[in-house]
């Protein structure tokens, strides 16, 4: 048991102190005169009588609130199947997945038109319409698209055979790293 009899006042500590307590054979009685241990023992003892008395009305009660009514399984199975020879239909009306399609290809146009990466006559309407960017170019989409852009396209700043020979020393274990 901890070095201090005095509980701690709250939090994790308090309940750890609860607990060795508890299980301490050698624990100071509480107030009332019993030891920790001997209530330990007294909740693991069986229900007395008086204290099962009550046990019978108890069950009653709770397996009435609690108990679900039987499911009848093939019946559940067979108004399915009568549902679905109806004709009522719960899937989707092909208009909607229509109209869902539409929307999809409108947005991923809009979106493309908006980068500049249309077709140029394609573009064109799109910059009248919707006041999308004018294409770049006669005809169609530039060959280089790097090239219409104001910022030059990254290159590695060290080549690829150096890099080759570094992944090659450090798996080989002949490469240290410096902190």
């Amino acid at each position: 048991m901890a070095e201090n009899p005095t509980r701690p006042d709250d939090g994790p500590d308090a309940d750890a102190w609860a607990l060795e307590r508890l299980l301490d054979p050698l624990a100071e009685p509480t107030p009332d005169g019993e030891a920790p241990s001997d209530l330990l023992q007294a909740l693991q003892a069986p229900g007395s009588d008086r204290e099962l008395a009550g046990e019978p009305a108890a069950l009653t009660a709770f397996s009435a609130a609690f108990t679900a009514p039987p499911v009848d399984c093939l019946a559940a199975a067979r108004a399915a199947a009568r549902h679905r020879r109806s004709g009522h239909r719960t899937a989707v009306p092909p208009l909607a997945i229509a109209g869902a399609a539409v929307l999809v290809t409108l947005g991923a146009t809009a979106a493309a038109a908006y980068q500049g990466i249309l077709p140029a006559p394609i573009q064109n309407v799109a910059h009248r319409a919707i006041g999308a960017p004018a294409p770049t170019g006669e005809g169609s989409v530039d060959a280089d698209p790097a090239a219409s852009r104001s910022v030059p396209a990254a290159r590695p700043s060290t080549p690829p055979t150096a890099l080759l020979a570094l992944c090659t020393a450090y798996t080989q274990g002949r490469l240290t790293t410096v902190s």
